[in-house]
């Protein structure tokens, strides 16, 4: 079984529409709906907005559904000024950029029981995503994540997160997402569909006015990826 999770109703109601639904579950205010998407048996959820909310719903779908695989889908906000709304991201590895224990003499993100601050995505996965890119005929690369319960509205703190991490985007989800799926060794892959520009134009502008295209071309990729596993 696939899992899916979007933290907004933008990022997941049109999978769920095009679904086979077979079941359907509230828990902890989190609907979990499985059934079968394409060629695959499939559970969705809406976790809601940051990183507590995003760990939540992914350990109860864990628990309950036993996923395989976990997709984070949705969009992010650009890090870099030579990235298009739109562009479709797929994350090499992620990084909490809010997780700071360094006065205990972790590394800048570090996560408590974990060697690195970067959690690793699955590469099959990832490839996977980024062959159904091509045939869609999107833009798309692989990047780093950087994660953390802050909406990134302005270009100097886009920037600082790009110069500190080398991130590419930003999101308040993946994170949190990775770190549960490793916890658990799930395999896990994220892709997120550029909504706001690394610079110029306020970013939750931006965000509001381009939410819905940019999810449609995350769920888009996801559908023939699910068609073609």
């Amino acid at each position: 079984m696939i899992g899916i999770i979007g933290a907004l109703e933008e990022e997941v109601v049109m999978l769920k529409h095009d679904m086979k639904i077979k079941n359907s579950v509230l828990i902890a205010g989190c609907e979990y709906i499985s059934g079968v998407l394409g060629n695959q048996d499939i559970v969705i959820t809406r976790c809601g907005m940051g990183k507590v909310n995003a760990a939540s719903c992914t350990s109860t779908m864990i628990d309950r559904y036993s996923p395989d695989i976990i997709i984070n889908t949705g969009v992010g906000g650009s890090l870099d000024d030579n990235l298009n709304v739109f562009d479709i991201m797929i994350a090499k590895d992620v990084v909490q950029y809010d997780y700071d224990i360094v006065p205990l003499g972790y590394q800048p993100a570090q996560v408590d029981r974990f060697d690195s601050p970067y959690f690793v995505c699955d590469e099959k996965i990832s490839a996977a995503i980024k062959k159904s890119t091509e045939k869609l005929g999107y833009t798309s690369y692989y990047a780093r994540f950087a994660t953390g319960d802050r909406f990134i509205n302005l270009p100097e703190d886009k920037r600082r997160l790009s110069e500190v991490f080398g991130a590419k985007v930003c999101d308040m989800e993946t994170g949190a997402i990775a770190q549960v799926c490793a916890l658990h060794g799930v395999r896990f892959a994220s892709i997120r569909s550029i909504s706001d520009s690394a610079s110029g134009e306020d970013g939750a502008i931006q965000f509001q006015k381009f939410l819905k295209l940019a999810s449609l071309h995350a769920v888009l990729v996801i559908k023939d990826i699910l068609n073609n596993m």
